[in-house]
Protein backbone atom coordinates (compact mmCIF):
# COMPACT_ATOMS: atom_id res chain seq x y z
CA UNK A 1 0.00 0.00 0.00
CA UNK A 2 1.37 4.03 -1.23
CA UNK A 3 2.30 5.27 2.03
CA UNK A 4 -0.41 8.43 2.93
CA UNK A 5 0.47 11.82 2.28
CA UNK A 6 -1.27 14.52 4.65
CA UNK A 7 -2.51 16.17 1.32
CA UNK A 8 -5.18 13.47 0.28
CA UNK A 9 -7.16 15.35 2.87
CA UNK A 10 -6.71 18.68 1.78
CA UNK A 11 -10.00 20.38 -0.53
CA UNK A 12 -8.89 21.56 -3.60
CA UNK A 13 -11.92 23.94 -3.61
CA UNK A 14 -11.16 25.28 0.03
CA UNK A 15 -8.32 23.93 1.09
CA UNK A 16 -10.27 22.67 4.32
CA UNK A 17 -8.47 19.40 6.17
CA UNK A 18 -11.39 16.35 5.76
CA UNK A 19 -12.29 13.51 6.78
CA UNK A 20 -10.95 10.35 5.10
CA UNK A 21 -13.66 9.97 1.93
CA UNK A 22 -13.82 6.21 1.49
CA UNK A 23 -15.26 3.43 -0.70
CA UNK A 24 -18.08 1.85 1.86
CA UNK A 25 -16.96 3.06 5.34
CA UNK A 26 -19.13 5.69 6.55
CA UNK A 27 -16.70 8.85 8.13
CA UNK A 28 -19.42 10.86 8.06
CA UNK A 29 -19.57 14.67 6.46
CA UNK A 30 -15.65 15.01 5.20
CA UNK A 31 -16.56 18.65 5.55
CA UNK A 32 -17.61 17.90 9.35
CA UNK A 33 -15.49 20.04 11.54
CA UNK A 34 -13.53 21.44 9.02
CA UNK A 35 -12.46 24.49 10.48
CA UNK A 36 -11.46 22.64 13.75
CA UNK A 37 -9.53 20.20 11.90
CA UNK A 38 -7.85 22.98 9.34
CA UNK A 39 -6.87 25.13 12.40
CA UNK A 40 -5.20 22.86 14.40
CA UNK A 41 -3.23 21.02 11.38
CA UNK A 42 -2.22 24.81 9.83
CA UNK A 43 -1.62 26.63 12.71
CA UNK A 44 0.82 23.51 13.72
CA UNK A 45 2.49 23.24 10.73
CA UNK A 46 3.23 27.17 10.80
CA UNK A 47 4.93 26.76 13.93
CA UNK A 48 7.12 23.68 12.75
CA UNK A 49 8.15 26.24 9.90
CA UNK A 50 8.94 28.61 12.41
CA UNK A 51 10.60 26.90 15.34
CA UNK A 52 12.30 23.68 12.89
CA UNK A 53 13.27 24.31 9.75
CA UNK A 54 14.32 20.55 8.80
CA UNK A 55 10.90 19.37 10.40
CA UNK A 56 9.06 21.66 8.04
CA UNK A 57 11.43 20.73 4.90
CA UNK A 58 10.71 16.37 5.69
CA UNK A 59 6.93 17.59 6.14
CA UNK A 60 6.65 18.94 3.16
CA UNK A 61 8.69 16.68 0.32
CA UNK A 62 6.80 13.50 2.50
CA UNK A 63 3.73 14.84 2.19
CA UNK A 64 3.11 17.51 -0.09
CA UNK A 65 1.65 20.43 2.36
CA UNK A 66 3.52 23.65 2.91
CA UNK A 67 2.24 26.81 4.44
CA UNK A 68 0.60 28.56 1.56
CA UNK A 69 -2.23 26.22 2.20
CA UNK A 70 -3.29 27.61 5.38
CA UNK A 71 -3.31 31.38 3.51
CA UNK A 72 -5.48 30.03 1.13
CA UNK A 73 -7.97 28.21 3.86
CA UNK A 74 -8.11 31.63 5.40
CA UNK A 75 -8.97 33.39 1.93
CA UNK A 76 -11.74 30.93 1.37
CA UNK A 77 -12.47 30.85 4.43
CA UNK A 78 -12.98 34.82 4.35
CA UNK A 79 -14.29 34.92 1.28
CA UNK A 80 -17.52 32.31 1.44
CA UNK A 81 -18.20 31.85 5.22
CA UNK A 82 -18.43 35.35 6.90
CA UNK A 83 -21.86 37.32 7.33
CA UNK A 84 -23.26 40.01 9.45
CA UNK A 85 -25.53 37.12 10.95
CA UNK A 86 -23.12 34.47 11.95
CA UNK A 87 -20.50 32.20 10.53
CA UNK A 88 -20.47 29.36 8.14
CA UNK A 89 -18.44 26.05 7.80
CA UNK A 90 -17.40 25.41 4.26
CA UNK A 91 -19.22 22.98 2.47
CA UNK A 92 -21.14 21.95 5.31
CA UNK A 93 -24.47 22.93 6.79
CA UNK A 94 -23.38 22.39 9.88
CA UNK A 95 -23.65 25.03 12.64
CA UNK A 96 -20.58 27.15 13.31
CA UNK A 97 -19.75 26.23 16.97
CA UNK A 98 -17.36 27.62 19.91
CA UNK A 99 -15.51 24.41 19.43
CA UNK A 100 -14.61 25.73 16.25
CA UNK A 101 -13.91 29.10 17.06
CA UNK A 102 -11.23 28.21 19.71
CA UNK A 103 -8.46 26.61 17.36
CA UNK A 104 -9.08 28.90 15.18
CA UNK A 105 -7.93 31.61 17.32
CA UNK A 106 -4.81 29.76 18.38
CA UNK A 107 -4.18 29.83 14.43
CA UNK A 108 -4.65 33.58 14.59
CA UNK A 109 -2.24 33.91 17.09
CA UNK A 110 0.27 31.73 14.74
CA UNK A 111 -0.19 33.76 12.03
CA UNK A 112 0.45 36.96 13.50
CA UNK A 113 3.42 36.12 15.68
CA UNK A 114 5.24 33.63 12.68
CA UNK A 115 2.79 33.80 8.98
CA UNK A 116 2.93 37.99 8.71
CA UNK A 117 2.18 37.14 4.83
CA UNK A 118 -1.59 35.74 6.02
CA UNK A 119 -1.60 38.24 8.95
CA UNK A 120 -4.31 40.75 6.93
CA UNK A 121 -6.57 37.63 5.66
CA UNK A 122 -6.82 36.81 9.33
CA UNK A 123 -7.46 40.29 10.47
CA UNK A 124 -9.96 40.53 8.41
CA UNK A 125 -11.96 37.14 10.09
CA UNK A 126 -11.06 39.12 13.06
CA UNK A 127 -12.92 42.18 12.09
CA UNK A 128 -15.92 40.14 11.14
CA UNK A 129 -15.83 38.10 14.66
CA UNK A 130 -15.61 41.62 16.89
CA UNK A 131 -18.53 43.28 14.89
CA UNK A 132 -20.46 40.06 15.53
CA UNK A 133 -19.37 40.78 19.45
CA UNK A 134 -20.38 44.30 19.03
CA UNK A 135 -23.97 43.52 17.93
CA UNK A 136 -24.11 40.98 20.79
CA UNK A 137 -24.44 37.78 17.83
CA UNK A 138 -22.41 34.51 18.26
CA UNK A 139 -20.77 32.95 15.41
CA UNK A 140 -23.78 31.05 14.45
CA UNK A 141 -27.35 31.08 15.84
CA UNK A 142 -26.80 27.43 17.52
CA UNK A 143 -26.46 28.09 21.31
CA UNK A 144 -23.43 26.23 20.56
CA UNK A 145 -22.67 29.73 19.06
CA UNK A 146 -22.76 31.43 22.06
CA UNK A 147 -19.11 33.08 22.50
CA UNK A 148 -18.18 33.08 26.25
CA UNK A 149 -16.87 36.01 27.75
CA UNK A 150 -13.78 32.87 28.47
CA UNK A 151 -12.94 33.48 24.91
CA UNK A 152 -13.71 37.24 24.57
CA UNK A 153 -10.50 37.41 26.71
CA UNK A 154 -8.58 35.52 23.56
CA UNK A 155 -9.92 37.97 20.94
CA UNK A 156 -8.99 40.58 23.63
CA UNK A 157 -5.55 39.44 23.64
CA UNK A 158 -5.29 38.91 19.59
CA UNK A 159 -6.33 42.25 19.41
CA UNK A 160 -3.78 43.98 21.25
CA UNK A 161 -1.19 46.14 19.37
CA UNK A 162 1.16 43.17 19.28
CA UNK A 163 -0.75 41.50 17.06
CA UNK A 164 -3.66 42.80 15.48
CA UNK A 165 -4.32 46.49 16.60
CA UNK A 166 -7.51 46.33 16.22
CA UNK A 167 -10.02 48.04 18.84
CA UNK A 168 -12.45 45.56 20.04
CA UNK A 169 -15.97 46.39 20.56
CA UNK A 170 -18.00 44.22 22.49
CA UNK A 171 -21.80 44.45 23.38
CA UNK A 172 -21.33 45.03 26.89
CA UNK A 173 -18.91 48.38 26.82
CA UNK A 174 -21.88 50.48 27.74
CA UNK A 175 -22.10 48.55 31.20
CA UNK A 176 -18.18 48.69 31.60
CA UNK A 177 -17.89 53.02 30.95
CA UNK A 178 -20.80 53.38 33.38
CA UNK A 179 -18.89 51.29 35.86
CA UNK A 180 -15.74 53.30 34.92
CA UNK A 181 -17.67 57.02 34.86
CA UNK A 182 -16.75 57.57 31.10
CA UNK A 183 -13.03 56.83 30.92
CA UNK A 184 -12.51 54.16 27.87
CA UNK A 185 -9.41 53.11 29.14
CA UNK A 186 -10.68 51.99 32.88
CA UNK A 187 -13.54 50.37 31.13
CA UNK A 188 -11.24 48.58 28.94
CA UNK A 189 -9.19 47.15 31.44
CA UNK A 190 -12.12 46.44 33.68
CA UNK A 191 -13.56 44.29 31.40
CA UNK A 192 -10.01 42.41 30.48
CA UNK A 193 -9.83 42.09 33.64
CA UNK A 194 -13.19 40.27 33.92
CA UNK A 195 -12.56 38.87 30.97
CA UNK A 196 -9.01 37.39 31.68
CA UNK A 197 -10.62 35.82 35.21
CA UNK A 198 -13.67 34.01 33.52
CA UNK A 199 -10.94 32.24 30.88
CA UNK A 200 -9.04 31.14 34.25
CA UNK A 201 -11.93 29.74 36.16
CA UNK A 202 -12.65 27.84 32.72
CA UNK A 203 -9.64 26.18 32.11
CA UNK A 204 -10.10 25.35 35.85
CA UNK A 205 -13.24 23.55 35.25
CA UNK A 206 -11.44 21.89 32.69
CA UNK A 207 -9.12 20.75 35.33
CA UNK A 208 -12.10 19.85 37.69
CA UNK A 209 -13.43 17.59 34.88
CA UNK A 210 -10.31 15.60 34.35
CA UNK A 211 -9.73 15.07 37.97
CA UNK A 212 -13.91 13.63 37.57
CA UNK A 213 -13.12 11.62 34.87
CA UNK A 214 -10.22 9.71 36.88
CA UNK A 215 -12.97 8.58 39.51
CA UNK A 216 -14.84 7.55 36.15
CA UNK A 217 -17.51 10.07 36.18
CA UNK A 218 -18.32 11.70 32.75
CA UNK A 219 -18.60 15.78 33.46
CA UNK A 220 -17.63 17.60 30.36
CA UNK A 221 -16.78 17.08 26.71
CA UNK A 222 -13.45 16.45 26.29
CA UNK A 223 -13.30 17.96 22.93
CA UNK A 224 -13.95 20.90 24.11
CA UNK A 225 -10.84 20.12 27.06
CA UNK A 226 -8.66 19.28 24.09
CA UNK A 227 -9.49 22.53 22.20
CA UNK A 228 -8.12 24.30 25.83
CA UNK A 229 -4.79 23.42 25.07
CA UNK A 230 -4.69 25.54 21.90
CA UNK A 231 -6.49 28.42 24.42
CA UNK A 232 -3.27 27.89 26.26
CA UNK A 233 -1.15 27.87 23.58
CA UNK A 234 -2.33 31.04 22.37
CA UNK A 235 -1.50 32.42 25.47
CA UNK A 236 1.73 30.80 25.36
CA UNK A 237 2.72 32.13 22.26
CA UNK A 238 1.20 35.70 23.15
CA UNK A 239 3.05 36.26 26.42
CA UNK A 240 5.80 33.57 26.83
CA UNK A 241 5.35 30.34 28.64
CA UNK A 242 7.82 32.05 31.56
CA UNK A 243 4.67 34.61 32.19
CA UNK A 244 3.10 33.58 35.54
CA UNK A 245 -0.11 33.35 34.14
CA UNK A 246 0.47 31.30 31.76
CA UNK A 247 2.18 28.84 33.94
CA UNK A 248 -1.25 28.81 36.14
CA UNK A 249 -2.99 28.09 33.33
CA UNK A 250 -1.07 25.33 31.65
CA UNK A 251 -1.21 23.78 35.46
CA UNK A 252 -4.59 23.16 35.50
CA UNK A 253 -4.06 20.08 32.71
CA UNK A 254 -1.20 18.27 35.16
CA UNK A 255 -4.38 16.58 36.14
CA UNK A 256 -5.31 15.02 32.39
CA UNK A 257 -1.41 14.93 32.00
CA UNK A 258 -1.07 12.14 35.03
CA UNK A 259 -4.27 10.31 34.17
CA UNK A 260 -2.54 9.39 30.53
CA UNK A 261 -4.75 11.39 28.80
CA UNK A 262 -2.08 11.08 26.28
CA UNK A 263 1.23 13.58 25.01
CA UNK A 264 -0.81 16.42 23.63
CA UNK A 265 -1.81 17.36 27.73
CA UNK A 266 2.34 16.10 28.97
CA UNK A 267 3.36 18.73 26.83
CA UNK A 268 0.94 21.50 27.66
CA UNK A 269 1.47 20.37 31.18
CA UNK A 270 5.02 20.45 31.51
CA UNK A 271 5.65 16.49 31.56
CA UNK A 272 8.05 14.47 29.64
CA UNK A 273 7.36 13.29 26.72
CA UNK A 274 10.49 11.76 24.70
CA UNK A 275 11.46 12.36 20.89
CA UNK A 276 10.96 9.00 20.30
CA UNK A 277 7.40 8.80 21.44
CA UNK A 278 6.27 11.99 19.21
CA UNK A 279 8.13 10.64 16.18
CA UNK A 280 6.06 7.19 16.50
CA UNK A 281 2.73 9.46 15.78
CA UNK A 282 4.17 10.28 12.54
CA UNK A 283 3.45 7.05 11.13
CA UNK A 284 -0.08 6.20 13.30
CA UNK A 285 -2.60 5.44 11.29
CA UNK A 286 -6.90 4.66 12.87
CA UNK A 287 -9.75 2.86 11.50
CA UNK A 288 -13.12 3.64 11.54
CA UNK A 289 -14.26 1.51 13.93
CA UNK A 290 -11.76 3.18 16.35
CA UNK A 291 -13.18 6.66 15.94
CA UNK A 292 -14.85 9.01 13.36
CA UNK A 293 -12.08 11.76 12.63
CA UNK A 294 -8.10 11.51 12.12
CA UNK A 295 -6.85 13.43 15.10
CA UNK A 296 -6.79 11.41 18.05
CA UNK A 297 -5.79 13.72 21.14
CA UNK A 298 -9.21 15.01 20.63
CA UNK A 299 -10.56 11.54 22.61
CA UNK A 300 -8.18 11.82 25.34
CA UNK A 301 -9.96 9.05 27.59
CA UNK A 302 -9.56 6.42 24.29
CA UNK A 303 -6.39 7.82 24.92
CA UNK A 304 -5.86 6.73 28.48
CA UNK A 305 -7.94 3.65 27.89
CA UNK A 306 -5.96 2.33 25.56
CA UNK A 307 -7.77 2.60 22.56
CA UNK A 308 -6.47 4.81 20.49
CA UNK A 309 -2.52 4.15 20.16
CA UNK A 310 0.14 5.12 17.46
CA UNK A 311 0.63 1.16 16.98
CA UNK A 312 -1.42 0.95 13.58
CA UNK A 313 1.09 1.86 10.68
CA UNK A 314 -0.93 1.46 7.65
CA UNK A 315 -3.22 -1.34 5.41
CA UNK A 316 -6.44 -1.67 4.31
CA UNK A 317 -9.05 1.17 5.70
CA UNK A 318 -6.53 2.61 7.85
CA UNK A 319 -5.95 6.65 7.58
CA UNK A 320 -3.03 8.55 8.54
CA UNK A 321 -3.65 10.45 11.40
CA UNK A 322 -2.81 14.23 12.33
CA UNK A 323 -1.63 14.06 15.87
CA UNK A 324 2.21 14.24 14.98
CA UNK A 325 2.23 17.72 13.36
CA UNK A 326 -0.14 18.66 16.43
CA UNK A 327 2.28 17.09 18.55
CA UNK A 328 5.76 18.48 17.07
CA UNK A 329 3.89 21.99 17.22
CA UNK A 330 3.20 21.72 21.09
CA UNK A 331 6.49 20.79 21.59
CA UNK A 332 8.42 23.53 20.10
CA UNK A 333 6.09 26.07 21.63
CA UNK A 334 6.20 24.62 24.96
CA UNK A 335 10.23 23.54 24.90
Amino acid sequence: MPQQQYAQYVDSETYVIKRPDSNGVNWGDPFGDGVWRSSWFYASLIVIRALDAAAYAKIKSEHDVDVTLAGQFLEYFRDHCLSNGGWQLPKTTQDFSRDQLVPLLYLFAVVAKHAPEFKATALDILKSLTNLEEQDKGVSVSSKGTIGRNIAYMIDVLCDDARYDLNYRTSDMTAWLVFALGNITDAKSNRRAAYKALFGLALQAHSLTGWLQTGGLDASNEYSVFNALGAVSLQCIAWGKDDGDVKDWRSNFGVHADAGWGPAFLLVAGRSVSDANIDDYATAHITRNLDNDIIMAQRPTKIRDGILTPDLKGGPEQWLTLDYIILKALRLLWA
